[in-house]
């Protein structure tokens, strides 16, 4: 089974909802020239004005449009990234079922995503149906896990238990520390192998600074059987604090025939333009969650659990689309390359460009399910641990960890 289908989804979806976003901010626009503008047609210095193919009955709605595209959708798709932020923010520390020997030192990828219901943008006589509402976000990280007690110099925490007489297990030994981190950039190469629908129109750059920490406590204490053939990894209550800075830069330019298609009135042709998409992420989150598990055979560790987390912080995204803009009185234009259609408007220049953004708040409160395995291969650990909300927002970590 590829891991790591459900992240190149997620990230073919995001870049289709991009180009949605060309599409539909290319069908209509008002030609205004303040330099605050959002959308502008520039027409050339010398020549013929493409600009004066727009009939005015389009440029008369455009304005209006761009708004009701930035509330409804991008505001939308901003609280999807929140969500997906959130809760990768959250499944970041690789715990497993929360109880640890002596320590753990560790590295992992998580992402998270969510999809949900696609949005329709209408305004006046103007209908853009089906823009995908979708969020992503990936997190990868080290970790160290220890238990108090033995920090202290009190031995291992699997000791003998309270009920048998050489029992050396204090109080501290239910009590252990994780913690996490990661700093670091993402490269174009690192987003290509992720997914098919890139390429070389298409770069991605960003960086990701990450950190936090879980302290657990153990409520009921593990119980195992002789030789470890089977056994009951406790009760743990853990409380922690999670903290991410996630900023992630696209550019996109569909070139040649490949330019987008528009339509304005009676003038139809192609939008030849450059597509910079910004996107920005900051959260806090403080879980809560209780966890328990079986052991089964020393190999195989299932855990599950549930909690809830407090969080706070923002997302915010920025949309840039700017390029040449190639039109003609001529219903079949939109078919034939920039080329063509301009020997056809007698070689008319101008400059399509739209600036919008949309940005929302993170939600305050958000309840979780958590569920997984180890697989225990000598001193090493192979974790896969996912997490799920009751409004479907999904997220999974897979790593590795060396434990003593």
């Amino acid at each position: 089974m590829d891991r790591m289908a459900p992240l190149k989804s997620i990230i073919r979806r995001c870049i289709r909802c991009t180009a949605f976003l060309i599409l539909a901010s290319s069908l209509y626009f008002i030609p205004v020239s303040s330099a605050d503008a959002q959308v502008s047609c520039i027409p050339p210095a010398s020549g013929n004005n493409v600009c004066s193919l727009i009939p005015a009955s389009t440029v008369a709605q455009f304005n209006g449009l761009e708004e009701t595209i930035r509330k409804e959708y991008l505001n939308e798709l901003t609280k999807s990234m929140a969500d997906a932020s959130v809760l990768a923010n959250i499944n970041s520390s690789m715990m497993g079922p929360g109880t640890v020997n002596r320590f753990q030192v560790g590295a992992g990828l998580g992402v998270a995503g969510v999809k949900k219901d696609d949005i329709n943008i209408q305004y006046g006589d103007i209908s853009i149906p089906k823009f995908p509402n979708v969020g992503a976000s990936i997190n990868p990280g080290v970790m160290v896990g220890v238990n108090l007690g033995w920090l202290l110099g009190q031995g291992p925490s699997h000791q003998p238990t309270d009920d048998e007489k050489d029992s050396g297990r204090s109080f501290l030994h239910r009590i252990n520390i994780y913690a996490h981190g990661f700093q670091g950039n993402i490269s174009n190469g690192d987003i290509k192998s992720l997914s098919d629908s890139t390429s070389k129109d298409l770069s991605m750059s960003g960086n990701i600074n990450s950190f936090g920490m879980t302290v657990r406590f153990q409520i009921a204490k593990e119980r195992y059987t002789k030789l470890d053939f089977f056994g009951f990894t406790g009760l743990s209550l853990g409380i922690g604090f999670h903290r991410k800075w996630e900023e992630i830069n696209m550019n996109y330019h569909p070139s040649g025939t490949d330019a987008v298609k528009v339509a304005f009135g009676p003038a139809t042709g192609r939008w030849d333009a450059d597509v910079n998409f910004a996107y920005q992420s900051k959260v806090q989150s403080v879980p809560v969650d209780i966890r328990t598990g079986v052991r089964l055979f020393y190999i195989l560790t299932l855990f599950a659990g549930a909690g809830i987390s407090n969080n706070t912080g923002y997302t915010k995204l920025n949309l840039g689309v700017s390029g040449p803009l190639y039109l003609a009185l001529d219903p079949n234009a939109s078919g034939l390359p920039p080329q063509v259609i301009q020997q056809m408007n007698g070689n008319a220049g101008g400059t399509l460009s739209l600036r919008t953004s949309g940005s929302a708040d993170v939600r305050t409160q958000m309840n979780y399910f958590v569920g997984g395995f180890e697989l225990n291969i000598l001193m090493f650990k192979v974790l896969a641990e996912a997490m799920a909300t009751d409004d479907k927002i999904y997220s999974a970590n897979l790593g590795i960890k060396f434990a003593l």
